[in-house]
């Protein structure tokens, strides 16, 4: 507006009233856009990090059982990746309903061992346990059969054959005394830091990475041994408003920091990487795709939920084609990624992204061990290059040795 009066010849402007105007003007301009940007910049440096906060591990006790909450409403699969990434971290994981089972089979357990006990040497008929049952209060189809047996077999208690002589025929009676020399069960369950109850709730947002992300997380540990119910651990988490983090990461973040001191110490990986190829063909490959396949590892973690973290790991060897991109190329060819998918599928939809091969990872679970499996193929000639098997292995793990192998084969002559 200044120029334009200016410029109509209807002012002849004092210099030196002009330019203490100008130079007010371009000040505030300037303050203001450098205010703009320091809020810009805050707001990139909140975003870029997992806001997440966890208070009550210093002098926390790792229970025996961690009771999970029931399922209900879950549209980011919460519960599914907390059960995974606490077990993974020494937890052991068990429902509502598993808990009452426990509670259930210790008090029958006692019973039993009671009604025995007190029978002596001379112990009681076996025929006569339903009864002996019923007039304490309790019903002997509600598997008391079951304890009675598991008791037998894990030599608590001793049966012999009772032999009564009659005139027809003789009359067998199967009898049932409590060993020698066995300590009868006792109350435990009700004791400290038997079972701590994990509960959380959670808002979310969009995601183009990963459908569906948290935006807040809060959630507690409380002691719920006997009639407790003591709070001992909070965490909360919060995810910036650029940020797009997806749940696997999120999830496998504040697991970790909620890992118990006593935990058992993680098995030792076990990883073997194999070049197909010759090194050229490895080595000339610099974009990929990380690409899941069907099945799940004994945590019940399957490979989507993996992809994101073997990606991570891996971005210092290749250039990973975002999910987003994927999505675009796999809706040309009529696909979706939840779907089932086939390798040639995945490697065309790769080839149309820039990809220039594939990465396929898939979980397992065999003789009550973890194992990842990965294959890298070539988008151009189909041709397996490389194949990792990790046991009791992470994504980064098998992604580490992957990156090795890989640049190792850009080393050689």
């Amino acid at each position: 507006m200044l120029e334009t009066w200016l410029r109509r010849g209807n002012f002849k402007p004092d210099k030196e009233q002009v330019m203490p105007t100008l130079a007010t003007a371009l000040k505030r301009k300037f303050m203001k856009t450098i205010w703009t940007l320091l809020v810009l910049a805050q707001s990139l440096i909140l975003s870029l990090d997992l806001l997440s906060q966890v208070d009550g591990m210093h002098d926390y006790p790792k229970p025996k059982y961690l009771i999970l909450p029931n399922p209900g409403n879950d549209p980011v699969g919460a519960l599914r990746l907390w059960r995974a990434e606490l077990v993974r971290v020494g937890y052991q994981t068990i429902t509502h309903a598993e808990q009452e089972d426990l509670i259930e089979d210790e008090e029958q357990r006692i019973l039993l061992a009671d009604l025995v006990r007190n029978a002596g040497s001379q112990g009681v008929a076996r025929t006569d346990l339903p009864a002996l049952v019923r007039e304490r209060g309790q019903n002997w189809y509600n598997g008391y059969f079951n304890v009675l047996n598991d008791l037998l077999q894990d030599g608590s208690m001793e049966t012999w054959e009772e032999i009564e002589s009659r005139k027809y025929f003789d009359k067998k009676t199967e009898r049932i005394r409590w060993a020698d020399g066995v300590t009868p069960p006792e109350q435990t369950l009700n004791e400290p830091n038997t079972f701590h109850s994990f509960s959380y709730r959670y808002t979310y947002r969009e995601s183009l990475t990963c459908g569906h992300t948290f935006s807040e997380i809060h959630g507690a540990i409380n002691e719920v041994s006997g009639d407790a119910n003591v709070p001992l651990v909070q965490f909360n988490y919060r995810q910036g408003a650029l940020e797009s983090n997806c749940p696997t990461r999120v999830i496998a973040q504040l697991a970790r920091q909620m890992t118990p001191t006593q935990a058992a110490p993680k098995p030792e990986a076990e990883i073997t990487t194999n070049l197909t190829a010759n090194a050229d063909r490895v080595a000339a490959l610099s974009t990929i795709v990380v690409v899941p396949k069907p099945g799940t590892d004994c945590a019940g973690l399957d490979a989507s939920q993996m992809t994101d973290l073997m990606s991570l790991g891996l971005l210092e060897t290749f250039d990973i084609v975002d999910r987003s991109v994927m999505e675009l190329a796999l809706a040309e060819q009529k696909l979706s990624m939840s779907g089932l998918i086939r390798d040639e599928d995945w490697l065309e939809a790769g080839a149309m992204a820039g990809a220039g091969g594939i990465l396929t990872l898939q979980a397992m679970c065999l003789s009550n061990q973890s194992m990842l499996k990965a294959k890298l193929i070539s988008s151009e000639s189909n041709l397996l290059l490389l194949s990792a098997i990790g046991k009791e292995a992470t994504p980064e793990d098998l992604a580490q040795h992957i990156g090795d192998a890989v640049q190792a084969a850009r080393k050689a002559p």
